[in-house]
């Protein structure tokens, strides 16, 4: 398995797998209802556009052809973060591939790259519930640091919390 950075003719690949990714992640945490018109064109457009963000850093994880994985991040979008803070927009792995190491390879790219040496701290936004990613970031070295928001996804109202830690001492 490779990880390296997102080339434009990925973007496919990464659309579906972000759907069928939030398909199995989130089963029971989102209305089913929602999460079964999730469309793999608007996430495509969405991909486009993170690719084309200088700003944004997009990472795949594959075996050949097959895409396992990707991860996504830059400066932090939360009002109240340093400027050094880095944040973690997204990893996902494909439903298929769970618990063989991809995740934990993706944040180890993370935390290598420029911008985490840069990075005074490194943040991300977990959905209350999914209690598979809030052990796997806790067993990075973040924490929770009780800031919440508040989403509106599928018509219903849900509930992040936040995940930090050191740059220096995470991964």
């Amino acid at each position: 398995m490779e990880v390296e950075p997102a080339r434009a003719d990925d973007v496919d690949r990464i659309a579906a797998l972000n759907v069928a990714a939030w398909r199995a992640a989130y089963r029971g945490l989102l209305p089913q209802g929602y999460l079964d018109e999730l469309s793999t064109a608007a996430r495509k457009a969405q991909w486009i556009q993170a690719l084309a963000d200088p700003a944004i850093e997009v990472l795949v994880a594959r075996d050949g052809p097959a895409l396992l994985g990707f991860a996504a991040y830059g400066p932090s979008r939360d009002d109240d973060a340093e400027a050094a803070t880095l944040e973690v927009y997204a990893i996902y792995v494909a439903p298929c591939a769970y618990r063989q190491g991809i995740g934990r390879r993706l944040w180890q790219t993370i935390c290598q790259s420029e911008l985490a040496r840069n990075a005074a701290a490194i943040s991300l936004w977990v959905l209350k519930g999914n209690h598979a990613a809030q052990r796997f970031y806790q067993a990075l070295g973040l924490t929770a640091d009780g800031h919440h928001r508040t989403l509106t996804m599928g018509g219903m109202s849900v509930r992040e919390c936040r995940y930090v830690g050191p740059a220096t001492r995470v991964g």
